[in-house]
């Protein structure tokens, strides 16, 4: 861990479940210095406010004690009922400001913090989603559409992980989203199904991936009627039962089939309007879009972590930074 001490404007968090990111950042949105701990919520080495103190002051407690009074924003899941405080979802549609308006603050041994709330999406025809820390990714993804090239007016937002989040919105507000759990549906199949006993047992390393199976996984969700991926599912095993496929190459073939089902579904919600933006990391974001081009759709851009500028716009909205607004600007 480098414990250089930048002359930060902001200490921006982005605080999961497993993981704690610390950014400092200047007010022009400029990273200073950036830091990684696994003392995620559920990582905490001692239980309630402390063991959250702790880890604050274990990734960033140097910067902050150089920059007496330094503002502190996060988001993620310390904003859960299960962190430091909740910040309770706020109701769609809903932008950066209103966020910053609802969020929660805490106070610290170096100065108050202010922690970002979720989003709840909760249609009258269908049940209710939510999202915590991709909001922030959102706000940040939107202020940097226009470097890109693309009008930040209507977009749809793709966030892939653990859970995918398909996000539209227009004017700098999230008007609605869909979750899928393809990650974590990927995940407990590979671990905990007969699927991934033929399998090679995952490893920190990078593995050369199998792309041919990938895409193959892929064109068969493409060709997927009603209902059929519960027998789809059961081909990962006899393919590599038949020998027609390797124990890496089970393993590309059912990712492939589970995000081609995701992007199926996420492409007819979208029903035609563009730009389709890709937003996380790079290795996954290229998966994604190499099943798009198989899929016949193009996203308009990829973008890699935007919760840091995510933080510096709600940092903005809520007023933390004189002199500085947030690229985006509340709509009435």
């Amino acid at each position: 861990m480098t414990h250089t001490q930048p002359t930060a404007d902001l200490l921006a968090l982005d605080w999961g479940t497993s993981n704690l990111r610390a950014y400092a950042l200047a007010a022009d949105g400029r990273m200073l210095a950036e830091r990684s701990s696994a003392r995620g919520i559920a990582q905490l080495a001692q239980p309630g406010d402390a063991g959250f103190e702790q880890a604050l002051d274990e990734i960033a407690g140097d910067w902050l004690r150089a920059r007496p009074g330094l503002p502190m924003v996060a988001c993620g899941m310390v904003g859960s009922a299960q962190g430091w405080r909740e910040a309770a979802y706020v109701p769609c549609p809903a932008d950066v400001q209103r966020l910053a308006d609802q969020a929660c603050r805490v106070a610290t041994a170096h100065g108050p913090l202010l922690i970002a709330p979720g989003l709840l999406h909760a249609p009258a025809d269908a049940p209710p989603d939510v999202m915590r820390g991709e909001e922030i990714q959102i706000a940040g993804a939107l202020a940097a559409l226009p470097a890109a090239g693309l009008d930040a007016d209507e977009a749809w937002l793709l966030l892939p992980g653990t859970h995918a989040k398909w996000a539209q919105v227009r004017h700098g507000r999230v008007l609605g989203f869909a979750t899928y759990m393809t990650g974590e549906l990927y995940a407990v199949l590979r671990k905990h199904s007969l699927l991934g006993r033929t399998m090679p047992a995952e490893t920190d390393g990078p593995v050369a991936s199998d792309e041919a199976a990938f895409a193959a996984g892929v064109a068969q969700a493409r060709q997927a009627g009603p209902g059929d991926l519960p027998h789809q599912l059961f081909a990962t095993r006899t393919l590599g039962l038949t020998g027609r496929l390797g124990p890496q190459a089970q393993a590309d073939y059912l990712s492939g089939l589970l995000i081609g089902h995701e992007l199926v579904s996420g492409l007819a919600r979208l029903q035609g309007r563009p730009p389709l933006v890709l937003v996380g990391e790079p290795a996954l974001l290229q998966r994604y879009a190499g099943a798009l081009h198989a899929l016949g759709q193009a996203p308009a851009a990829l973008l890699g972590n935007s919760a840091p500028q995510g933080l510096l716009q709600f940092a903005c909205a809520a007023g933390l930074l004189a002199g500085h607004v947030p690229t985006l600007k509340a709509v009435p």
